[in-house]
């Protein structure tokens, strides 16, 4: 919530009232509902949204629900004032909360209007205590996917089971640096793969997660291209784990660039209040406020053990999504993409 300054009081208090006493009336809950479907209406029509959906299901097996971040259609359709309620009871309690404001504000101010507005809110059961989160089953196998759609171009997916934050703090930190090495125009990466024309675009990525986030390299080619591309990218994928792949040089310049955008990221109060919400949820503010140190540590040699640990040889998932002429000329099927990777 984006308020003026002169507004603190009011913002605060119209959060706590949202968040003690929702009404969650059956008027309000119907119009939201098609705002909602809307906008799975809306993402549902992008070409990008099957694909992404099929691959999501084969990366967390029996475990798809919990990485659903648009939900259910069927759910959202049936979603009534009780389910509701018992959401609110069970997660939106203090015990489970953090309040962060940033702005133009003064701290004792700010600890004097939470503590008057919502000191009052009654403390939850942990919500965790008697539910415990599983955690997620690792892959055992390869697995393909083929889209087809009206599109131009041949997009392909590629995804690992990635670290989880909680468990292996300091991949993560490689997992990033990993990444900007990867992502730079001047990397071996992209010269062997883009600049060659094989690929018109890569893309290396780790979203930091507390219970497995993916890994994804993201690229697009041409039809004639597909399955030379397909494998020049396996060949470097099995050069990750040798000793002279990664520039220290290089290294160096992306973390100190990471650094730079870390701090300037800091900058915009509002952002900030994301960042640290994020991190909070995510990880721990201890993780946040340790990690611009922690990645600036990272060697060469940490790159090459996250890529052994996680990427190199391990089970991935593998989608295309492509036009159905271009299915037809190839003679595409999951089975083939399924065996990508494997020695």
């Amino acid at each position: 919530l984006t308020v003026p300054a002169d507004s603190l009081v009011g913002g605060i208090q119209f959060l706590a009232a949202a968040l003690k006493a929702p009404l969650f009336r059956q008027d309000e809950l119907e119009r939201e509902r098609q705002v909602v479907i809307g906008e799975y209406d809306r993402n549902e029509s992008s070409p990008f949204f099957q694909l992404n959906r099929e691959m999501d299901q084969r990366l967390y097996p029996g475990n798809f629900s919990r990485k659903n971040i648009i939900g259910d259609r069927q759910v959202i359709l049936t979603t009534t004032p009780e389910k509701m309620r018992a959401i609110q009871k069970k997660y939106y309690v203090p015990n489970n909360s953090v309040v962060i404001v940033a702005g133009d504000v003064n701290p004792a101010n700010v600890f004097a209007v939470v503590e008057r507005e919502l000191g009052s809110w009654q403390k939850g059961a942990d919500p965790f205590a008697t539910d415990p989160i599983p955690p997620i089953p690792a892959l055992t196998r390869n697995e393909g996917v083929v889209v087809e759609a009206g599109v131009g171009a041949v997009t392909v997916f590629l995804q690992w089971q990635g670290p989880s934050v909680g468990i292996d703090p300091q991949s993560t930190y490689a997992a990033d640096v990993f990444s900007d090495v990867l992502n730079d125009p001047g990397s071996n990466f992209q010269q062997r793969l883009v600049d060659s024309g094989l690929w018109s675009s890569l893309g290396v990525n780790y979203y930091t997660l507390n219970h497995t986030g993916p890994i994804s390299i993201t690229g697009q080619t041409s039809r004639e291209n597909l399955r030379k591309a397909l494998a020049a990218l396996d060949a470097e994928i099995r050069k990750f784990e040798d000793p002279s792949y990664f520039d220290p040089v290089e290294l160096e310049a992306v973390k100190a660039h990471r650094a730079v955008t870390s701090a300037f990221d800091r900058e915009r109060s509002s952002g900030f209040a994301h960042t640290l919400g994020f991190w909070w949820s995510v990880a721990s503010l201890e993780y946040y406020m340790g990690y611009v140190d922690n990645m600036a540590q990272q060697k060469t040699s940490d790159l090459r053990a996250y890529a052994r640990k996680y990427i190199v040889g391990k089970p991935r998932i593998t989608g295309v999504l492509l036009s159905p002429a271009d299915r037809a000329a190839l003679s595409l099927t999951s089975e083939e993409l399924a065996k990508g990777g494997q020695s």
